[in-house]
């Protein structure tokens, strides 16, 4: 892998005009990694510490420090640093500040060097971020929570929750999630403009309206949820950020001109919840009021998803406490509450390993940077909250999942209504069916219609598609959500048939990955052990060739074996023996022959009796041919070998 070569930093602005730093990091492959840091209007007392120029230089909140705390301590540093060891080099950056909180430093220092260096590593080994970080199993979309009308720190008016989201949990995909979401916010914007109300924005792009409380603004999404078609509590579901802590001042509870108790909260929300089709409330108490929320978490945990920010600024010693207690049930992710990668990836893992929901989250003071977008999908949180479908600095997360869903093709899901638990075991419709008009604040085209979240038509409604429906498909339940029983079915009636839950898909779907994964190793191998069997056959005839041809010189440096050999071979005469050749009758050679034979060996042909042949001479007398013809010859005739010339 490639090793960090230089890191650079300058200062840019945010969302809010607010200056932030920006880190690039070079490798020695010529890759370079870029990000931006964030920053929060409402921050919890115990997130990491953001370093500040103070002065008057954009009003005390220039990052010059930051950025000459990169540029002189950080850089030198990492220069040599494998980035790809992303855990060692978050550990150094956490060791050379020395601090609890990042102080010395800075968080947004370090965090811009921890991220560029994650962004480096994974253009490196040419893979997406999600990819890089979340490995293979990275493929969850998560439902978009969408703040579209703002309160609190993020607007000047009087509604005190700070965030009021909608969530659409009925769409198949991301892609359609996000249409209906953009769909929703400007029908809001139409109901909005039909009140007379402002249609100005907020930090985080929803819009903010001086509303005379909090329930007129949920009655107000009602409405526009309606405009567009959708049903709210079946297609789309609503989501708080109340920041507590926010007004949270004296032990009590400033909240809607009254000083409240943790209990007159708690009962409060349990009101809301019960009238509107709400499924997350995140900081409904005060950061530091642990009693509170562990009480709230045993009333209401297995109805609402109960989200802490501020309350473990994504710290694992802060949520390791609130796992203790049983303080919240879900975690916000934000980076720059802790100020590195590998801390929040810990945070993230610690939350999973505990049966807790993770959100990913944005910060008020946002940049282009689309980190958080990979994040999500890299740690399969299913929920990702930042902001309005609108203003360039949320809608770049958006885009960026909607180009990670094209990528992922057919194994993206998209969380959907199995992001929330309370909606698998039908808690919201439970609670939905036994609620109670409260009569504050409520719109009166929702009240006279009898749709809307208390409707007897919303509960009955048939459940939409699931996370992993292909679009144009009929209707179907989703995803790892149980089958709920239509109206006026009794329990004598079939039982509907059993299907695939979400986990025994992703199973299957993680078993069928690394089928194929390991299919072209397995050929691979067999392949391999194949040619290595007919390597050890060559090798064992070439071993016994060459013992053979050992033996055989062996022999030849035998002088026996060679004048044997010489002998036989050669005809080679040796000093005592006599040359010889066997001849035909016509005193020609027989023919080669391999091992010649000692003269003596040789029996010559016998010869007729004296008398024999005196009697044939006077019988052939006068006849030649006869005499030829009938003379007994001899069989086999020696031929002395030549003598030489030198003895003649």
């Amino acid at each position: 892998m490639a090793s960090i070569e230089a890191v650079g930093a300058r200062e840019i602005l945010d969302s809010r005009g607010n200056p932030t730093i920006e880190v690039e990091v070079a490798l020695d492959d010529g890759t370079i990694g870029r990000a931006a840091v964030p920053s929060g209007a409402s921050t919890g007392a115990f997130e990491a510490v953001e370093l500040r120029d103070g002065g008057t230089r954009y009003g005390g909140k220039g990052v010059g420090k930051a950025v000459d705390a990169v540029l002189d301590v950080i850089g030198p540093e990492l220069v040599g640093f494998e980035a790809s060891e992303q855990r060692l080099v978050d550990a150094r950056l956490l060791e050379l500040d020395g601090t609890p909180n990042k102080a010395q430093l800075g968080a947004n220092a370090i965090l811009g060097v921890s991220l560029a260096v994650a962004r480096a590593a994974a253009d490196s080994a040419d893979l997406p971020l999600f990819r890089y970080v979340g490995g293979p199993n990275a493929h969850l979309l998560p439902v978009p929570m969408m703040n579209i009308l703002n309160g609190g720190s993020h607007a000047d008016t009087g509604v005190d929750v700070q965030e009021f989201m909608i969530a659409p949990i009925g769409a198949a995909t991301f892609r359609e999630a996000l249409e209906q979401g953009a769909s929703v916010y400007h029908a809001l914007k139409a109901v909005l403009k039909e009140k007379g109300l402002a249609t100005g924005l907020g930090d985080e792009g929803g819009f903010a309206p001086d509303l005379p409380n909090n329930r007129e603004a949920l009655d107000l999404i009602t409405v526009a949820v309606e405009k567009t078609g959708l049903v709210a509590g079946k297609d789309i579901v609503f989501a708080l950020d109340v920041a507590a802590s926010e007004f949270f001042t004296d032990g009590a509870y400033q909240f809607e001109g009254a000083a409240k108790t943790s209990a007159e909260m708690q009962a409060y929300y349990a009101d809301l919840a019960a009238s509107y089709p709400i499924v997350s409330i995140e900081d409904p108490l005060d950061e530091e009021d642990w009693a509170g929320w562990a009480s709230m978490t045993a009333e209401l945990g297995s109805k609402i998803q109960l989200v802490g920010d501020d309350l473990f600024v994504t710290n694992v010693e802060r949520l390791g406490r609130g796992i203790t207690e049983q303080s919240a049930n879900a975690l916000l992710v934000k980076v720059n509450q802790i100020g590195s990668l590998t801390e929040t990836l810990d945070s993230v893992d610690l939350a999973h390993r505990n049966g807790f929901r993770c959100m990913m989250s944005h910060r008020s003071g946002e940049t282009e940077d689309t980190t958080i977008a990979d994040l999500a999908v890299a740690t399969n949180c299913g929920q990702i909250k930042t902001g309005a479908p609108a203003r360039s600095e949320r809608v770049a997360k958006y885009n960026q999942l909607l180009r990670i869903e094209e990528e992922l093709d057919d194994a993206a899901r998209y969380a959907g209504r199995g992001a929330f638990p309370p909606l698998r075991s039908g808690a919201l419709s439970s609670r939905m069916s036994q609620g109670r008009p409260s009569g504050r604040g409520q719109d009166p085209r929702r009240r006279t219609t009898g749709s809307g979240p208390r409707g007897a038509s919303r509960r009955a409604s048939t459940p939409r598609p699931g996370p992993g429906a292909r679009p144009g498909a009929g209707p179907g339940p989703r995803r790892g959500v149980p089958r709920q029983r239509p109206p006026g079915r009794g329990p004598g009636q079939a039982a509907p048939r059993p299907r695939l839950t979400g986990r025994a898909a992703i199973l299957v779907l993680v078993l069928a990955v690394l089928m194929v994964s390991y299919a072209s190793s397995m050929r691979a191998y067999l392949e391999q052990r194949r040619h290595q069997a007919a390597l050890s056959a060559s090798i064992s005839d070439s071993r016994a060739t060459i013992a053979d041809l050992q033996r055989e010189k062996k022999r030849w440096k035998d002088p026996a074996y060679v004048r044997t050999i010489a002998h036989q071979r050669f005809g080679w005469v040796l000093p005592g023996e006599i040359g010889f050749q066997v001849l035909d009758d016509d005193g020609k050679p027989l023919g080669h022959t391999d091992t010649l034979s000692d003269p003596s060996a040789v029996t010559a042909a016998s010869r007729p009796l004296w008398w024999q042949s005196a009697w044939g001479s006077v019988v052939t007398a006068g006849k030649p041919d006869v005499a030829a013809r009938d003379v007994p010859q001899p069989v086999t005739k020696i031929k002395p070998p030549p003598v030489p010339k030198e003895k003649q």
